[in-house]
C-alpha cells in the first residue's frame, strides 16, 4: 500500500505501474463488423459520463452460447463469428499492424489469439494489500455456495459438503433481493462454524432513485439489521453491475432508459452515486462491522469505470466462470489483466465454476495457479450449483479434485470473526 497518499495520487501511481492505461473490448452492437474498444484512465472513473473514447487495441471476443446466452456477453454468437471471421480478422490486423498471431480459423481461435494483445502475465506490484479480514501472507480463503439441486441453500447442505471435504470453508455466499430480510439463520450458522458470510444484496430500484434517497427506509433498515449481527459480515451490493443484465428479471426493475446507458447497460455515474449513498447511510447507522466488497463480472463492458472509490470499498472482487472449458489460469487471465490495477485492495474471485466435462482441467493444480500466477487474489469461492444459466455442480471427479484443492496449505486461511477491523474508516471495533 502507498500509505499516506490521497485518492488522486494513489490512482496516479496505479496507472504508472501499468503504463498509464488499461484496455477492454467488445463487439459493437450497432455496427456488427466493427471492433470497438475503450480506454478509460483511472482518474476519470469516479464521475465519468458520456461516450468512452476508442482504443486501437481490442483484446477479447467471447462468443459462448451458454451463460447469458441472449447477449453472449458481447452480443455475438459462435455462428455470427464463424460467418464473419474474414472481416473481423482483417479489421484486427489493420488495427494492430505490429501484432503477430492473428490467424483465426474458428471463433475459439479468434478468442485465443486476441489474448496476445495483453501483457504476459498480469503485473504483480510485489506488495500484498492490507484491509479488513485479509488472510496472512502465504494463505488464501476458499469459499463456496452449495446448492447442487437448485432448490435453495441450506445450512445442512453446506455442512454436509464441508464434512465430505473434511474441513470448514472460509466464506459462505448468500443471495438476497433488495427488500429481503437478512441476516438470519444461515448467517448465524456461518458465525457458529467460523465462516465469513458474504451477502449478495441485489438492486431493487434504479440507481438514480437510490442516490436521490427514495429507498432510504429500506437501506436504513438493512444497515440496522447488519449492525445488529455484531460480527464481521461482507456485503456486495448490486454485484456484476457492468453486465447488460436487464434480461435477468430482478435487474430489469433497476434499469432506467432515461438515466442509464443504451442497450441495457447501467450508468457508471448513477451506480457510483447509489453505492456511495448506501455506504454513507451505513456509516451514519454505525454499521462498522460491514465489509464492503465491490464485485464485477469478469472484464465485460469496462468494469473499472464502475469502481465507487477507494474510500468506500474494502475488497475488490469479480465473478468469472470457465465458459470455454479451459484451465483456471486461462479463465482468469483476461479479468486479471483488467483488474490487477486494483492491487491496493485485497482481491477476491467471489464466484467461479466449471461444467462437469471441464472440471478436471479447471481444478487440477488450482492452488498453484493462484499462488504462482495471481498472488494478489486473497479469496476465491466455488459455486456448486446449477445456477440460472449453466450447471457448475461438482462431478465425482470434480469433487475429488476440489478436496485436493481444499487440502492444500495455501487454501487454509480462515477468518477471525472477533477482530479489530482497520480500513478507510479508521479503526472499527468488532465483538
Amino acid at each position: 500500500m502507498d500509505a499516506g497518499l490521497d485518492e488522486a495520487e494513489r490512482a496516479k501511481r496505479r496507472l504508472e505501474r501499468r503504463g498509464g492505461s488499461f484496455v477492454q473490448g467488445e463487439l459493437d452492437e450497432v455496427d456488427a463488423a466493427a471492433m470497438r474498444t475503450r480506454r478509460q484512465p483511472r482518474q476519470s472513473l469516479d464521475r465519468h459520463s458520456g461516450p468512452l473514447p476508442q482504443l486501437v487495441k481490442p483484446f477479447w471476443v467471447e462468443a459462448n452460447s451458454g451463460r447469458y446466452d441472449r447477449n453472449s456477453y458481447y452480443g455475438k454468437s459462435p455462428s455470427y463469428l464463424k460467418s464473419n471471421l474474414s472481416q473481423l480478422r482483417g479489421q484486427i490486423q489493420a488495427q494492430n499492424a505490429n501484432l503477430s498471431g492473428i490467424d483465426a480459423n474458428g471463433w475459439s481461435d479468434l478468442y485465443q489469439s486476441l489474448q496476445s494483445v495483453l501483457p504476459q502475465p498480469p503485473v504483480f506490484t510485489g506488495v500484498l494489500a492490507s484491509g479488513p479480514l485479509v488472510p496472512v501472507a502465504g494463505t488464501t480463503y476458499l469459499g463456496e455456495y452449495i446448492n447442487p439441486n437448485g432448490t435453495g441453500q441450506t445450512a445442512a447442505g453446506t455442512l454436509a459438503f464441508e464434512q465430505s471435504l473434511g474441513r470448514t470453508l472460509a466464506y459462505d455466499l448468500h443471495f438476497y433481493g433488495f427488500k429481503e430480510n437478512f441476516p438470519g439463520k444461515l448467517e448465524a450458522d456461518d458465525l457458529a462454524r467460523g465462516r465469513l458470510p458474504i451477502e449478495a444484496w441485489n438492486c431493487g430500484d434504479t440507481d438514480a432513485n437510490v442516490a436521490a434517497g427514495a429507498d432510504d427506509a429500506i437501506i436504513n433498515a438493512k444497515a440496522a439489521a447488519l449492525k445488529s449481527f455484531g460480527h464481521p459480515i461482507m456485503v456486495r451490493w448490486f454485484w456484476e453491475a457492468n453486465l447488460d443484465d436487464t434480461n435477468d428479471p430482478p435487474r430489469l426493475q433497476c434499469y432506467d432508459p432515461n438515466t442509464d446507458l443504451p442497450k441495457g447497460y447501467f450508468s457508471p455515474a448513477e451506480y457510483i452515486a447509489a453505492w456511495r449513498h448506501i455506504h454513507q447511510l451505513f456509516v451514519n447507522a454505525g454499521a462498522t462491522n460491514v465489509i464492503w466488497l465491490w464485485c464485477t463480472a469478469n472484464a465485460h463492458g469496462g468494469p473499472s469505470q464502475y469502481f465507487p472509490g477507494d474510500d468506500v470499498v474494502d475488497w475488490v472482487g469479480y465473478d468469472d466462470y470457465d465458459d470455454f472449458n479451459v484451465s483456471m489460469d486461462k479463465t482468469f487471465f483476461i479479468s486479471q489483466n483488467e483488474l490487477s490495477q486494483f492491487q491496493e485492495k485485497p482481491m477476491m474471485i467471489t464466484e467461479t465454476g466449471a461444467q462437469a466435462p471441464a472440471q478436471s482441467v479447471f481444478l487440477t493444480g488450482a492452488a498453484g495457479v493462484l499462488k504462482n500466477n495471481y498472488p494478489w487474489v486473497r479469496a476465491i469461492g466455488y459455486l456448486d450449483s446449477k445456477g440460472s444459466h449453466q450447471d457448475w455442480v461438482l462431478s465425482q471427479t470434480g469433487l475429488s479434485l476440489f478436496k485436493t484443492w481444499a487440502a492444500d496449505p495455501y487454501m487454509s486461511a480462515m477468518p477471525t470473526l472477533g477482530v479489530i477491523l482497520s480500513g478507510a474508516y479508521g479503526t472499527r471495533s468488532v465483538p
